[in-house]
């Protein structure tokens, strides 16, 4: 039997919890968290009976930088669920990185792509009758996607006669920086005493202001700005062979972190956002 009291969560919990009165979830439910979570299908089972709270985490998939850590901390969250008493799903949906898909056609899908996280958020809390849910924020679009999606299903939850749906969000980790190489310092510090040399104190001020900022992914649209500048008005000092190698060099986040970019661009402002609402 269940080591936590579930007559706590008799009443309306129930009214939307279809599973304890269906057999199909409560015949493949169970072999979910026993995969998953490594718990007995008839623990489970009992929990479900009782009208234990559903509760799903939603995930990110690893192709966004700031959910590489998603899935160890889901397990970790499964757990603190199971130990209060509940059963969690692990739900994962694909999240678009505005700095991967920018300066190219990708760009087209990154605003879309909020729309299709607050339809996926539904379907999910729908479809799996979940009462819960705890969302780990990636950046860009998925944080206000899924905010999005979590009013649009207590509307209806709510239309439907049931409890308030409730809803933990959780930020994702900022990317720690990198360490500039020896070779690519070098380099900097060459292009700032050339332009000094030249008489260019703007291109001159723009490396100094850039390379005093965090090593993290807005470095490279930045840092290519400023070397195209370069290439055009300064070829004898960097031209584009050097300068597709000094970008090589600044490759972002060489400390090997996963996280949101640490400028204050979509990542922070969408956390920012989703904090405010409390």
């Amino acid at each position: 039997m269940p080591s936590v009291d579930l007559s706590q969560f008799k009443g309306k919990c129930r009214l939307w919890n279809p599973h304890a009165v269906y057999t199909g979830a409560r015949s493949l439910l169970p072999i979910i968290i026993k995969e998953t979570q490594d718990h007995d299908v008839h623990e489970v089972d009992l929990r479900v009976m009782a009208g234990a709270p559903l509760v799903v985490i939603h995930t990110n998939a690893e192709s966004h930088p700031a959910a590489v850590y998603d899935l160890s901390l889901a397990r970790m969250l499964s757990r603190a669920v199971w130990e209060a008493g509940g059963v969690a799903y692990v739900s994962t949906q694909p999240t678009v990185c505005d700095g991967i898909a920018q300066e190219h056609d990708g760009m087209k899908y990154s605003l879309t792509s909020r729309n299709r996280m607050a339809k996926v958020f539904n379907e999910v809390m729908n479809a799996l009758g979940c009462n819960s849910a705890i969302v780990l924020q990636a950046c860009d679009k998925q944080p206000t996607g899924a905010i999005a999606g979590a009013v649009l299903c207590d509307r209806y939850r709510q239309m439907q006669g049931h409890e308030p749906l409730s809803v933990v969000i959780l930020p994702a980790p900022v990317m720690k920086p990198g360490p500039f190489t020896e070779r690519a310092q070098q380099e900097i510090e060459r292009l700032i005493a050339g332009c000094e040399t030249r008489g260019d104190e703007m291109l001159r001020d723009r490396l100094k202001a850039n390379h005093a900022q965090t090593n993290t992914g807005v470095k490279g649209i930045i840092d290519r700005t400023i070397f195209s500048d370069l290439v055009q008005f300064h070829p004898d000092l960097l031209n584009e062979q050097q300068m597709a190698d000094l970008e090589h060099e600044l490759l972002p986040d060489q400390g090997g972190s996963g996280g949101m970019c640490a400028f204050n661009g979509t990542a922070n402002s969408s956390r920012n956002a989703a904090t405010a609402l409390g």
